[in-house]
């Protein structure tokens, strides 16, 4: 009996020694997986912030370290082509810059760097440059400074009734074309913001080499970006679909005088949608035009210029007045 419960003891011992190993491994096992896992946890954070600041590095950055070379090193020949000669008042294009009234180093920035580096274009009339801006709401002391300011350089598009807010921008645009066509007479016109470089000389150029009369539109275009419907993008009017019919950014883009015209005769008909570059697309959809994609529009929220084809002709947002300077020595340099 003694030997049976020996017996009896001794295999509840092993089966308790053998459990308890069990488990012990298990634990072990838990533990190495945990800990593997934090590692892996820890490498996805650090992933994860280095990502973060990569996406966030600064502008300069556009310089290539290796090279020293600018975003403008592979553009084509900017020798420019005749152009015709024109009346007084007419012009080949206008260019209608996007501003608001606190603005004032922004504009002083393109000033200073595309624009007045073209000035050949500018005293010849084939270029004419104004800058858009509402004047409703403006302090006295903002009026005074805004007067100022075009006694002095007299490329400012004044807006009297219309009060600057981004819910208002499409209205913005279409007044702004609305009094561009009552005051100027032009073959294209160019619609950028204060925000935006642009290799003025390649631009006219090219412009001037198409020998097609069809009405144009030319920028970056977007194709199949679903439309917004909740948040402060919402689209409550638009019923042309899930998604909107391509368009070009507004960094960017160009339309020939005629498309212009069609827009002021139509203006009390249009829609107002919340994208004003949708709206633009919108408004000459039903005529017979021209649209012309060009990669070589550059834009980037996160001001990554070093992302930009080497032959961009229009960069946007440029950060701060700095940029746009650095941006125009770059592209004296590097011309090519």
């Amino acid at each position: 009996m003694f030997l049976r419960l020996d017996a009896c003891f001794l295999s509840f011992s092993s089966y308790w020694v053998k459990g308890l190993a069990r488990e012990t491994s298990k634990m072990v096992a838990v533990k190495f997986l945990i800990g593997r896992l934090f590692i892996v946890a820890v490498i996805f954070g650090v992933t994860l912030v280095l990502l973060y600041l990569y996406w966030r590095r600064p502008v300069g950055y556009f310089i290539y370290p290796e090279t020293s070379v600018g975003i403008f090193e592979e553009h084509p020949s900017t020798k420019l082509e005749a152009l015709p000669e024109f009346s007084p008042g007419k012009h080949f294009l206008l260019v209608l810059i996007m501003s608001r009234p606190s603005a004032n180093e922004r504009r002083n920035a393109t000033r200073h760097s595309w624009i007045n580096s073209n000035h050949h274009l500018l005293q010849s009339q084939a270029v004419l440059v104004r800058f858009s801006i509402g004047l409703k709401g403006a302090s006295k002391a903002v009026l005074s400074e805004l007067n100022e300011e075009q006694s002095m350089n007299n490329d400012l598009l004044f807006l009297d009734e219309f009060e600057e807010s981004y819910s208002n921008l499409t209205l913005k645009v279409l007044k702004s074309f609305k009094v561009i066509h009552k005051h100027y007479s032009f073959s294209y016109l160019l619609k950028c913001d204060d925000d935006s470089f642009v290799v003025l000389d390649i631009v006219v150029n090219e412009l001037n080499l198409r020998n097609s009369k069809r009405s144009y539109y030319w920028g970056k275009m977007i194709e199949g970006a679903k439309v917004f419907k909740v948040g402060k993008f919402a689209e409550t009017e638009w019923n042309l679909g899930k998604k909107y019919i391509p368009y070009a950014i507004g960094a960017g883009y160009i339309l020939s005088g005629n498309l212009i015209d069609l827009i002021v005769r139509n203006s009390d008909d249009v829609m107002l949608y919340h994208n004003e570059d949708v709206a633009v697309s919108v408004w000459i959809s039903p005529y017979n035009v021209e649209r012309q994609n060009d990669t070589r529009v550059c834009e980037n929220k996160r001001y990554m210029f070093h992302h930009c084809k080497r032959n961009a002709v229009i960069v946007h947002p440029v950060q701060s007045p700095e940029d746009m300077t650095s941006l125009q020595t770059l592209y004296r340099n590097n011309p090519s």
